[in-house]
């Protein structure tokens, strides 16, 4: 009971401390709960009334939302919304929200909308109508276009504004055009227009046109609306008279169409004005060439051509100036000479019945051993029947045409080739001499004048005969005809069907060289070089002799080299004090001639070599061991083989065996266990056998093991007694009055071990680095 008590008394405490710190008392809270109690009870009943709070939301250009608030404290069974705008039908719709949606919409539009509340007993109450507009949209494309004009560089055009109720700002409006009449004629561009009018400028006459038209609204830019114009044909630019020919009793006239046609090209004008009388006639579109009939002769006749396109003839051609002989044609003409800068023309006289009537000569010419290239014409009076061409260049073939009217249809022509000459001067590029040969080379003659087929070198002397040596058509050569010792002159000249001039004369020193050599040997010390001159004519001969020294045996090699002045014809060269099986190679040349050098080659004989330089015994066990050697310091020849002899020390005989001379090692077999053997090892050569290398081993015992095993911390102690000895000495003078050690001396009175595990007091280096199962213990 106490406890219950007491939580009654907290929560007491709890309510007055909450009501204290609120300002409000328990008493109170109840009075204001039953005073409102009956207030509810005594509230009257609200009007109805129409919606209050209506909103209009815009959502796009196609969608409004409407949302409203009932009267205060009413409740409407149901709403009527009426809406009415443009692209609608007047609405009428139940609902029994306070929203609703109106779509399908067009943009930019004014809607008008009415809420109306209906209660009980379907009594209305309408509010006051509220308006929205809908947003800005993207406008469709431009309705009708219409080609308002056509004219040859230009056209015109409208178009309606699109079917929104949108402004619209701004149109672009883009175009291409290409030209009917040239395919590489054709353009593109574009530009705006507040307007919904335009004209497009610029464009070539008779070209396609394609349109593009699109409205911009604050949204952007709709889809384009498309359409096709053609600009209209315009006169068409002059055409081109290319020949007028004279005919029997007509002139021929060919021309070149207009560069810009503007159009289709219906008809061609061609107007021929002569004796004070204009004459007119007419071509179809499509011809290019035609026959104007009666002319008369000895008459001077101006001819111009015009087109016509749809839009009328254009301007008149250049004009042609032509005189109409009205003459029979030329029966011959003939081409003669035999000269090669010249020849003439003759052709047989026409009916001339124009007083100044004149020939027209007409050439080609192709230089035939240059390709050059050349034309030209010439006026001849009526009286002449000759034409003499003078200053031609030779081989040249020429096609000449005779006609009594310039540029006539019916001219009469010969060809003719004039004559080969002599060629201009070739030019030496080159000349020297090598072991007595003469080498040239030279240019070809800047004018052939005709076909080179050869060439000539001639050579002159003061101290020999002169002569000269012929070649093809080659730009060098060898000449075979020169003697040593002395000096030409030589020059060149080329040859067609005639010898051309000489060119320009270059010296040249046949010098005399070294032409034969042969080497031997004498011995194993001196090599004999022979060698022989070409010439032995000459006054004096410079000699450089270079010899190259390989001693064959240890690669070893040196040159020297020796010089005389006034060297004979023939003779020898001695090189000596060299070494056994060496090679030396002489060479013979003039000075400043090493090119034209001659070389010989020998080697000095072999001889016995030196003893090898060591003997190993390695790898012993009791039957076996291995025997090693080094080369000898002289080998003096090639290494043929090795003679390993051996024998026991009790034995007098050697066994002798004989290995290749490529090997430096000897597997001996089948020996008897724990015995001494001796080794003598020889060295054979070409020259002989050398003097043999001693050496000596034991064989281990029966069972693979040395007399004695070495004591391996005996032999540790001995090689660090020294140094432990002077290490105590320093320890034992600062610690002599606290302790004191013994030294080791004591290790030093131990036996030394033998110098080889095998007792024969050998051991070679081979031992330690190949190992054989006691290099260890020894170390």
């Amino acid at each position: 009971m106490m406890r219950g008590a007491t939580k009654i008394l907290v929560f007491l405490g709890v309510c007055v401390l909450f009501s204290d710190a609120f300002g409000i008392s328990i008493t109170e809270v109840n009075k204001e709960h039953a005073k409102g109690g009956n207030a509810a009870e005594q509230m009257p009943q609200a009007e109805p009334g129409p919606p209050t709070n209506i909103k209009v939301n815009v959502l796009s250009s196609t969608a409004l939302e409407v949302t409203w608030d009932p009267a205060p404290d009413s409740t409407p069974q149901y709403y009527r919304v009426l809406s009415q705008g443009s692209g609608i039908t007047p609405g009428d719709q139940i609902v029994y929200d306070q929203y609703y949606l109106l779509n399908s919409l067009l943009g930019c539009t004014e809607y008008f909308i009415t809420i109306i509340s209906v209660y009980s007993d379907e009594v209305e109450y309408r509010s006051e109508p509220v308006d929205g507009t809908t947003d800005s949209e993207v406008p469709p494309m431009p309705a009708n276009c219409t080609i308002v004009k056509e004219g040859p560089d230009s056209v015109s055009l409208s178009w309606v504004h699109p079917l929104t109720n949108c402004p619209v700002y701004n149109y672009n409006i883009s175009w291409e055009w290409q030209a009917l009449w040239n395919e590489t004629l054709a353009g593109r561009d574009w530009s705006t227009s507040g307007e919904m009018s335009y004209t497009i400028i610029d464009i070539r006459p008779y070209s396609e046109v394609l349109i593009s038209i699109q409205g911009k609204t604050s949204s952007g830019y709709g889809l384009p609306l498309e359409c096709e114009a053609k600009t209209k044909e315009d006169y068409p630019s002059s055409p081109k008279i290319v020949s007028v020919t004279e005919g029997p009793d007509y002139l021929s006239v060919t021309w070149e169409p207009p560069e810009d046609l503007n159009g289709v090209i219906k008809q061609y004008r061609i107007t021929r004005i002569g004796n004070a009388e204009e004459l007119q006639e007419e071509a179809d579109g499509d011809t290019l060439t035609k026959r104007l009939y009666g002319v008369e002769a000895c008459q001077n006749y101006t001819l111009t051509v015009a087109a016509k396109t749809a839009k009328g003839f254009g301007e008149e051609s250049n004009k042609w100036e032509i005189y109409v002989t009205g003459e029979a044609p030329l029966e011959t003409v003939r081409c003669t000479g035999e000269a090669s800068r010249n020849f003439t023309v003759i052709w047989d006289h026409g009916s001339v019945t124009c007083k100044d009537q004149n020939y027209y000569i007409t050439w080609n010419s192709t230089v035939l051993w240059s390709d050059d290239k050349d034309q030209g014409e010439e006026e001849v009076p009526g009286n002449e029947t000759t034409y003499a061409f003078l200053n031609t260049p030779p081989y040249t073939e020429y096609t000449v045409c005779v006609a009594i009217t310039k540029g006539a249809e019916e001219s009469v022509c010969c060809d003719h080739i004039t004559a080969e000459d002599g060629p201009s001067q070739p030019t030496i590029t080159e000349v020297s001499s090598f072991r007595g040969d003469v080498r040239i080379s030279w240019s070809p003659p800047e004018e052939a004048n005709g076909i080179v087929r050869s060439y000539n070198v001639s050579w002159e002397s003061e101290t020999a005969d002169s002569g000269s040596q012929g070649f093809e058509d080659v730009s060098e050569g060898l000449v075979e005809g020169p003697e040593t010792c002395n000096t030409y002159a030589l020059s060149v000249s080329a040859g067609t069907t005639v010898w051309g001039n000489k060119s320009e004369a270059q010296e040249v020193d046949v010098v005399n060289y070294v032409d034969t050599m042969s080497c031997s040997s004498e011995g194993t010390g001196t090599v004999h070089a022979l060698f022989k001159f070409a010439s032995t004519h000459c006054e004096f001969n410079l000699r450089n002799t270079n010899w190259k020294v390989d001693v064959l045996w240890n690669n070893d090699t040196w040159t020297d080299s020796a010089s005389d002045d006034s060297s004979p014809s023939s003779g020898s060269f001695t090189v000596g004090n060299l070494d056994p099986y060496t090679q030396v190679e002489v060479c013979m040349s003039v000075p400043a001639r090493d090119e034209e050098k001659a070389c010989c080659t020998a080697t000095t004989d072999e001889a016995a070599p030196s003893k090898p330089s060591e003997v190993i015994a390695s790898q012993v066990t009791n039957t076996t061991a291995r025997i090693s050697w080094t080369k000898p310091l002289d080998v003096n020849g090639a290494i043929k083989s090795w003679e390993v002899n051996l024998r026991k020390n009790s034995e007098n005989d050697w066994t002798a065996h004989d290995v290749e001379g490529k090997l430096m090692y000897f597997d001996a077999t089948d020996l008897t266990p724990s015995t001494n053997y001796e080794v003598l090892v020889k060295c054979q050569t070409g020259g002989g056998l050398g003097e043999g290398q001693h050496s000596s081993f034991k064989t281990l015992n029966p069972d693979n093991t040395p007399d004695s095993k070495p004591n391996l911390g005996l032999i540790i102690g001995l090689s660090a007694g020294a140094g432990a000895l002077l290490l105590l000495v320093f320890v034992g003078v600062l610690l002599y009055q606290r302790k004191k050690r013994k030294t080791s001396g004591e290790h030093l009175e131990k036996e030394a071990p033998p110098h080889s595990y095998n007792n024969n007091g050998f051991i070679g280096k081979d031992v330690q680095r190949e190992g054989d199962g006691y290099e260890e213990d020894y170390l």
